[in-house]
């Protein structure tokens, strides 16, 4: 009787280290999937900061990749008449992916300062597709763009980039008018 209660209790004790073992990397797997594939992030207040600083963080021996953004709130405006609140994000399309968590599902990343690209499920809730246009209201007026092209985000990415549209980084500085500023580096 005494042997089969130790036994119990060293299986109990043991199914405890597991579950509290397997529930945090649980966790650690949930913050990676929402916070995307960059170790860390530095994020500006206020007006942002000087692009140059991006090559300041680049140039450390200790940092494999740079990726500038500037992420604003504008409201959109469908060829439809729908309109809705967006979260827009300043990219360097050709590196961008490399902290970001998502894929293009269809046609391809803005290339050209008057294309954007938005999350596949914020689109379809507009009934947008890819070659339709848009239009964006930002702190330089209503400006009209060509969606070309549709990302999905990954599972636990879609949090955060949820009613997302992407263009480049030198146009999203320009419609904000932030100048040379950006607000994040991952």
């Amino acid at each position: 009787l005494t042997f089969l209660s130790i036994t119990i209790g060293v299986g109990a004790v043991e199914a405890v280290l597991l579950a509290t073992a397997t529930t945090r990397q649980a966790q650690r797997d949930i913050i990676k999937t929402i916070s995307g594939k960059a170790d860390i992030e530095i994020v500006a207040s206020g007006t942002g900061f000087p692009y140059a600083t991006l090559k300041e963080v680049a140039n450390d021996p200790e940092v494999e990749a740079a990726v500038p953004g500037l992420k604003r709130s504008a409201s959109l405006q469908t060829s439809n008449g729908r309109k809705a609140d967006t979260q827009v994000l300043g990219i360097d399309p050709r590196i961008d992916q490399s902290v970001r968590d998502y894929k293009l599902v269809e046609g391809q990343m803005p290339a050209s300062l008057k294309q954007v690209v938005l999350d596949t499920s914020f689109a379809k809730s507009l009934l947008i597709q890819v070659g339709d246009s848009i239009k964006m209201r930002t702190r330089s007026g209503l400006e009209e763009y060509t969606v070309v092209g549709l990302v999905q985000p990954s599972a636990g990415a879609s949090v955060a980039m949820n009613s997302a549209v992407y263009l480049v980084l030198p146009m999203a500085q320009r419609i904000f008018k932030t100048g040379n500023n950006i607000d994040q580096i991952q």
